[in-house]
């Protein structure tokens, strides 16, 4: 009997991933709302990433008495330089910063995510409420969207030719087999007159296969390639993958991924072994969370890109803040928006229909 497929969006769940990164929270401020209101949806946030189970986080009081000690006031604090003093001052490898906003006679809940070690915004995340009750529900699905989206990193702590040891282990949900991409951070970057840190060269130098769970805090990984790497350089986990149901030329299912090796995510797929990888979307928004069809010949993922195929063979591109739902062909070609909303649809999987 032939089977066809539809593709189910399924809500986020918190069994995604368990691992913690350590963020600094610098709460939602208010813009054309009162402070009671900013204050509810900054709980509600707060509470909603602290139970995704992913984060250690560093709340505002906190932040608040670390800036205290260096002379500085956080309520000042509104350019990414600044945040990225936070982020450092908190040892913390994110930073979140949010606002919610009155815009005509709807409500909008904005978050966006800086990485502390390249000091640029990685991630721009905004849902609309048509009205006041709604804003928690809306900021409670950031915080699921964002622990789904931010990658688990870690640092090399041992190099023995190309065999590397790191400190992810199996309390950051550390499997054999899983990948990790390495980057070496370089020269910071300070302004000569306000003395504010403003980035650092990164310089990308290619994966890993984890081999071997060792401990809590301790893994060890296998070069995929020929490159250097020395102790004190970063490792991020590739997670969240899709294996084709249909079998590849070398025997088995290919792997859809998506990594944000290039500074934004993109999907990517490759033979079970790890090699062949192809990037498939190739594009400046973030791409994510790939599905493989039943018959192997399509895949779904979620974007935060606007357009159609006209706009993508164009090479023009424009950043969307909700994510929606695409899907392409097993070679990255055709991509079409399925979901057309003003809140973000995330999490796609296919469902087989008699």
């Amino acid at each position: 009997m032939r089977k066809n497929a539809v593709i189910c969006l399924l809500i986020a769940s918190t069994a995604l991933a368990a691992p913690k990164v350590k963020i600094a929270f610098m709460g939602i401020e208010p813009s054309g709302v009162s402070e009671s209101v900013a204050s509810g949806v900054s709980v509600s946030f707060l509470n909603a990433l602290i139970n995704t189970h992913r984060f250690e986080v560093v709340e505002r009081e906190r932040l608040e008495a670390l800036m205290e000690e260096q002379g500085l006031a956080l309520s000042g604090c509104t350019t990414t330089e600044c945040f990225v003093k936070v982020g450092q001052l908190a040892g913390a490898q994110k930073v979140i910063v949010g606002q919610v906003a009155q815009v005509g006679g709807s409500y909008v809940v904005s978050v966006r995510v800086v990485d502390v070690y390249s000091g640029r915004v990685e991630q721009s995340l905004a849902e609309k409420s048509g009205n006041l009750e709604g804003l928690l529900t809306v900021a409670d699905s950031l915080a699921v969207q964002l622990s789904g989206t931010i990658s688990v990193e870690g640092t090399v702590v041992s190099v023995s030719g190309n065999t590397i040891k790191t400190d992810l282990g199996s309390q950051e949900d550390i499997s054999v087999n899983d990948m990790v991409y390495l980057v070496r951070l370089g020269e910071e970057f300070y302004h000569p007159e306000t003395g504010m840190f403003l980035g650092r060269d990164v310089e990308e130098l290619g994966e890993a296969k984890i081999t071997k769970v060792l401990a809590d805090e301790l893994s060890e990984a296998v070069l995929e390639g020929a490159f250097s790497v020395v102790v004190g350089d970063k490792v991020r986990l590739v997670k969240l993958v899709s294996i084709s149901p249909v079998a590849g030329s070398s025997g088995a299912g290919r792997i859809a991924f998506f990594s944000d090796r290039d500074g934004d995510y993109e999907i990517f797929v490759m033979d079970a072994d790890g090699r062949n990888q192809t990037n498939l979307t190739n594009n400046t928004c973030h791409d994510c969370f790939p599905a493989w069809s039943p018959d192997g010949r399509r895949i779904a993922f979620a974007s935060d890109l606007i357009g159609n195929d006209e706009i993508l063979l164009l090479g023009s591109y424009y950043s969307n803040p909700y994510y929606e739902i695409f899907v392409m062909d097993a070679d990255g070609r055709n991509q079409t928006q399925l979901t057309h909303n003003e809140i973000s649809d995330m999490y796609p999987d296919w469902c087989p229909v008699e």
